[in-house]
């Protein structure tokens, strides 16, 4: 045993005391306070029995409400010998990710937790770098009323109801509105309803104008006993018209296509018809050109077409010829508009100028006068491009021309009456083979001299 003094006092030395450096040693939970004031717990636990225990009861967690979210736990160790103070690391099991770094720290204080179960762990170390066992404090916050699941289950019942309401609301207003805006379009249906009558009404009295226009049949009967006029407009009125008359033992006979079709090329229909009636009236030697000279005066003149650039482009495509039944002569001018003729089972075209009846850059050039003789038997073709500009067939394309002609030579020796039929038939299954439309007016005079 040695004695050994110093200004601290007096030390006893015993190198027969064995001293144990791992003896365990317990951290204590002293104070548990939320809110900074409320004290949840003082620093003793009970058991079942009701005996102080280290440890917590797993059943005793005490349940916290939101509002006294923050925490404070204050911990305590023995001392070390020497009177340095023991070192502490606590955890925050449900919030931190780990154990804290040491330190002489004997408190910690969580604010704002969530709701949720936490668990708080603490221990401390000593001089030797022994730890002690680790004080464990269970408890649960529950959650705000507004995060509970009756809250939120009123939550989406409220906002259901609101989308009820906002959707009946809705209704009723688009309701009212759809029977506004349906009785204002049941209004103007019937306006418009009536004004396309008046239209409608109009658009058929003017084909019974146009009609009344046209030669009537037996009058064509006296002209060409042998003859068919196949005309199908494509509409109510048409853009095609025929013309024919009797003059002095010569027979003029007219196929014309207007510009356009419908209601505008029935009116330059109507025109040419006029013009054609009153040229033929007045002159007494009757030459194919010259009618159609003064009709392409006339209708320039009508038009006030001038040629600028921009102005209407109105005019129409012409076949006329002059058949003089004594001489067996035929006098032809055509304007876009070639005329066919068959004998013996050959194709004769005689071509038309390339110009028409209104304003064109050829306006000051004369057209042209065929002379020709024909014989009995002969065939005599004219029509508008409406035949060979149709769509359909199985590709739904033109018919073109090269099948018209081809179609004109298979059917020559029938009978008129028969040839009408079958242009009309080829034509209507051409249509309906492509499901198509009729796109513009079609007229097609065949006349056996």
């Amino acid at each position: 045993v040695s004695w050994l003094g110093g200004p601290d006092g007096l030390f006893r030395y015993d190198r027969r005391i064995k001293k144990n450096y791992e003896m365990d040693f317990n951290t204590l939970l002293r104070n548990i306070t939320i809110k900074g004031d409320s004290l949840i717990f003082a620093g003793t636990f009970t058991d079942k029995r009701g005996h102080p225990t280290l440890n917590q009861n797993p059943d005793k967690a005490p349940i916290i409400d939101y509002r006294h979210n923050s925490i404070a736990f204050e911990y305590s160790a023995p001392n070390n010998e020497d009177g340095t103070p023991v070192l502490f690391s606590h955890y925050l099991e449900g919030f931190d990710e780990g154990w804290h770094d040491w330190s002489t720290e004997y408190r910690r204080e969580y604010t704002n937790l969530r709701e949720k179960t936490y668990t708080f762990h603490v221990k401390a170390k000593n001089l030797y770098d022994h730890e002690s066992t680790v004080a464990s404090y269970t408890f649960i916050i529950t959650p705000p009323w507004y995060r509970t699941i009756p809250a939120l289950v009123s939550f989406v019942l409220v906002g259901i109801v609101v989308v009820w309401l906002i959707v009946v609301l809705y209704t009723r207003g688009l309701r009212a509105i759809i029977r506004e805006r349906t009785a204002e379009i049941r209004k103007q249906k019937e306006l418009i309803e009536e004004k396309n009558q008046d239209i409608m009404d109009s658009i058929n009295y003017a084909r019974r104008i146009q009609s009344a226009l046209l030669p009537p049949g037996d009058y064509i009967d006296g002209l060409f006993p042998e003859r068919f006029i196949l005309y199908l407009p494509r509409d109510v009125v048409s853009g095609d018209y025929y013309w024919m008359m009797g003059k002095d033992g010569q027979t003029i006979c007219v196929t014309a296509d207007c510009t356009g079709h419908g209601v505008p090329g029935a009116m330059m229909s109507m025109m040419g018809m006029s013009y054609l009636n009153e040229i033929t009236s007045k002159k007494q030697q009757l030459h194919s050109d010259e009618i159609m000279n003064q009709l392409r005066s006339q209708i320039v003149q009508s038009l006030r077409q001038k040629g600028v650039q921009g102005e209407s482009q109105d005019g129409m495509d012409m076949a006329l010829y002059i058949l003089d039944h004594k001489k067996g002569t035929l006098e032809f001018s055509g304007a876009n508009l070639p005329l066919y003729l068959i004998r013996d089972g050959e194709l004769k075209i005689i071509l038309p100028d390339k110009m028409p009846i209104g304003i064109s850059s050829k306006l000051k050039i004369p057209f042209t006068r065929h002379n020709l003789k024909v014989r009995k038997k002969d065939i005599l073709y004219t029509f508008s491009d409406g035949f060979q500009d149709q769509f359909g067939g199985p590709s739904n394309k033109k018919f073109m021309i090269k099948r018209l002609r081809n179609l004109l030579l298979e059917i020559h020796t029938k009978t008129l009456d028969q040839q009408k039929s079958t242009l009309e038939s080829k034509l209507r299954s051409w249509m309906e083979e492509a499901a198509a439309e009729q796109v513009d007016d079609v007229t097609v005079i065949g006349i056996r001299i």
